[in-house]
């Protein structure tokens, strides 16, 4: 290990054990969401003194924190300015700290906050913009309906990070949306959108009375309700149904940002990569940092030896391949390059069953450095079916191990750990909460 890591993982928990064990017990119960009252009454002190604790205590750990700037401040500032929103296992790289609560305190007093949503605060998240993730999530629903095989595409368009709980954001029971099987609506506009959604997988104009039967109304309300609602055209004189985005020639709206790019490189390729960026951000609503993400599909490459020179792989444009991302602090790889091993938190979606999003430092370690590409290991904690890993161009992710959490009474919070051995191709969960900090344990 380099020295200046040696150096990142020791210096918060040296100024976290120079505090005395009250400040630390005082700075554990706030993080935990205790009340300066209940503190006080824990300790026998008054609320004010619980205050000065709190402050000479967080005062203590942020001077610790600026005397080791030159370890953190380049990197934490790019990571936050790059995202609305940052796990706080990614500030784990530049704040080691096992527990996380020297983490937290030293991430207050850096003026960093966890973002609002309509489901409240997200505590394991944060930012300098608390707003900010709750209006891209509010411009997310107000540009649905969406299939869910599409949420995490359109999602990162926004600039949401894959990291965060994007579906049980919006599906809240104070959140704007709700799913209905693969589909994801808008709760106030139910109905209209589900016309929507179905229209485009019909993929052609149809009738008032072919619809109603699909759905089971009446032909006039369907036919009043599609009046109303300006994503819907009636085409005459046939009488029938079909959607505005449609032209007269039969030309599709896009569907994601990968579409827009893949039509301006055949168009015009090869093309200058900022050429590339510029022209799909003037055609589609995405951001700098999606338009690169793309440019590791498959079917996109560069001229050779012009790196800058975009064009299809169909044309004889060598693959492009993603850069290795830095390696997380929750990620190990033994000398020989054959074990991998890597951390994982419980979170709602595992336990829903969805698949789950890892760093993609693991997926490009297992050698998906293309979208989309997939890795299956045997896993004798899932039985007879496979662990998979997959890279698309939006999200690196996991196949789901819900059963395996649900067999060992996880809950949310508790820790996986996943063990990989490349050679052989086998993959090991090993549930990896220690002792008395088990979420599933305390409930």
């Amino acid at each position: 290990m380099a020295a200046h890591e040696s150096q990142a993982e020791s210096w918060l928990m040296d100024a976290w054990r120079g505090l005395d064990e009250r400040e630390r017990a005082v700075l554990t119960l706030v993080r935990q969401g205790r009340t300066y009252g209940a503190i006080a009454r824990i300790h026998d002190v008054s609320r004010a003194r619980v205050g000065q604790i709190v402050k000479t205590a967080r005062a203590s750990l942020f001077e610790a924190a600026m005397a080791a700037k030159h370890l953190w401040w380049d990197g934490l500032d790019e990571l936050i300015a790059g995202s609305v929103s940052v796990h706080d296992d990614d500030l784990a790289d530049y704040f080691v700290d096992p527990v996380g609560t020297a983490r937290y305190s030293v991430l207050l007093g850096l003026k960093l906050e966890h973002p609002n949503t309509c489901a409240g605060r997200l505590d394991n998240f944060w930012t300098r913009e608390p707003d900010g993730l709750a209006m891209r999530l509010r411009s997310l629903s107000d540009r649905g309906p969406y299939r869910m095989d599409e949420l995490a595409g359109r999602a990162a368009d926004m600039g949401i990070p894959a990291a965060v709980p994007t579906e049980s954001l919006l599906t809240h029971e104070n959140g704007p949306m709700e799913r209905i099987g693969e589909l994801l609506v808008r709760r106030r506009r139910r109905q209209a959108d589900l016309l929507y959604l179905w229209l485009v997988e019909e993929g052609q104009a149809r009738s008032a009375t072919y619809i109603a039967e699909e759905f089971g109304r009446e032909p006039h309300a369907l036919a009043e309700l599609m009046r109303r609602d300006s994503r819907f055209r009636l085409r005459r004189p046939e009488s029938t149904w079909e959607l505005a985005e449609w032209p007269d020639d039969g030309a599709r709206t896009y569907a994601g940002a990968m579409d827009v790019v893949l039509e301006i490189v055949t168009e015009r390729g090869p093309i200058a990569k900022r050429e590339l960026v510029r022209e799909t951000m003037a055609r589609y609503q995405v951001t700098y940092a999606r338009v690169h993400q793309c440019l590791i599909d498959y079917r996109i490459g560069h001229i050779s030896g012009q790196r800058d020179l975009i064009d299809l792989v169909s044309r004889g444009a060598v693959p492009n391949e993603e850069a290795e991302p830095r390696r997380p602090l929750t990620a190990v790889i033994d000398d020989t390059g054959t074990i991998l091993g890597f951390r994982l938190r419980v979170q709602r979606e595992l336990l829903r069953g969805c698949s789950v999003a890892i760093d993609r430092w693991v997926t490009w370690t297992l050698g998906l450095r293309q979208s989309p590409k997939t890795r299956s290991f045997t896993c004798g904690e899932l039985g007879d079916r496979p662990l998979k890993f997959t890279r698309n161009t939006s999200v690196a992710q996991m196949s789901t191990i819900k059963d395996y959490a649900e067999s060992h009474g996880m809950k949310i919070g508790c820790e996986i750990t996943v063990l990989l051995r490349l050679r052989e191709g086998t993959a090991q969960l090993m549930h990896a909460c220690a002792t008395g900090e088990c979420p599933g344990q305390r409930m």
